[in-house]
This record gives structure tokens, C-alpha cells and sequence, in this order.
């Protein structure tokens, strides 16, 4: 699951936060610790996390003693590392995964969606990607389910459509959950 942060973040940390100078990177020292460097080289967040990803709206997440939360662009503290793992924010929401199971918090560190989920995609249009019983639906940002949990594999929409797998067919998917057309 390290590793997987680490790849996220860094494809997230060069297009995400934008601070006076740049950028904030990521980078690890001598003792394994994160921090943040600008596009100049020069520690802008001392390194004191257990692991980092890279900011996006304006947030990161961070690793303290084996619970994650979320830092600002200034290295404070928003939301305390009290989750077992979390995703970075998408349309103001972040995926964050409790024990076995998946919600979603707002900036605030507020629970919006409780975690009932077996995994949990970023909002994109207005849709998260949620698995419940080995397969995929979307949720609202409020929580309601809008398309049932039918297709094995989802992409997060893009310009009102996504692509679904269900039972070996590649299938177009509309925000309103009309499958448009059978690639295979």
C-alpha cells in the first residue's frame, strides 16, 4: 500500500499544489521522514512524516504513526492522522478507508459518507466509483447510490461519460446510468 502512495504522489505532486515558488514536492531524508522541497530545491515543510503524497485542492495527505490525515501548503495540521488510509481530494471529497471499509470525508476531516464500501474511487462529475459485494456502482456526493453496484471494473467520468465492465463487455456509461454502447 506504501508503494502505491508513493506512485500516486508523485504523478500528484508535480501538478498539484502551486506555492509562491513553484510546486511542493515531496522528498524523503536520511531517516526515512517526508517533507516538502519547491521547485528550487529548498525545504519549504521539514521532513516528519511517515509518508506523504502530493497536494491536490490544496491539501495533502500525510502518514503519523501508522493513521493518516491531511496537511495545508503551510505544513499544518487540518485534519489529524486518525484514518487508516486516504485518498487525495476530488471536488472538495476525499475517499478514506476505516478498518475494512470505505467513506468519504469533506476538508473539515467531517465523515459525509459513512465507510460501508469495499473500495472507494475519487468524485469526478459529481460521481464516486464505490464496490460493495465485489462490485461496482456510483454515489452522489450526498451518498445516494444513482447507478447500482452491477459492473466489475468503472473509470471515473469524464465529459458525462465513463467506461464499465460487466460480465467480459467494455460498455460506455452516461452520468444517468444508460449504457450507451457495447464495445466489444
Amino acid at each position: 500500500m506504501k508503494g502505491c502512495l508513493l506512485l500516486f504522489a508523485f504523478a500528484a505532486a508535480t501538478a498539484a499544489a502551486t506555492a509562491e515558488n513553484g510546486p511542493l514536492l515531496f522528498f524523503r531524508d536520511g531517516n526515512n521522514k517526508y517533507g516538502y522541497i519547491n521547485v528550487k530545491n529548498e525545504i519549504v515543510i521539514p521532513a516528519r512524516f511517515d509518508n506523504t503524497s502530493g497536494f491536490h485542492e490544496g491539501l495533502a495527505a500525510v502518514a503519523l504513526g501508522g493513521k493518516y490525515g491531511f496537511i495545508n501548503e503551510k505544513g499544518e495540521i487540518v485534519i489529524e492522522p486518525k484514518f487508516d488510509f486516504v485518498w487525495r481530494f476530488d471536488e472538495d471529497l476525499a475517499p478514506f478507508r476505516a478498518g475494512k471499509l470505505w467513506g468519504f470525508i469533506d476538508k473539515t476531516g467531517r465523515v459525509v459518507i459513512e465507510p460501508q464500501y469495499e473500495a472507494a474511487e475519487r468524485f469526478s462529475e459529481g460521481l464516486a466509483a464505490v464496490r460493495k459485494n465485489g462490485l461496482y456502482g456510483f454515489v452522489d456526493r450526498t451518498g445516494k447510490l444513482v447507478i447500482p453496484h452491477k459492473y466489475e471494473k468503472v473509470t471515473p467520468f469524464r465529459e458525462g461519460v465513463c467506461q464499465v465492465h460487466w460480465r467480459g463487455k467494455h460498455i460506455w456509461l452516461h452520468r444517468d446510468g444508460r449504457e450507451i454502447r457495447v464495445l466489444d
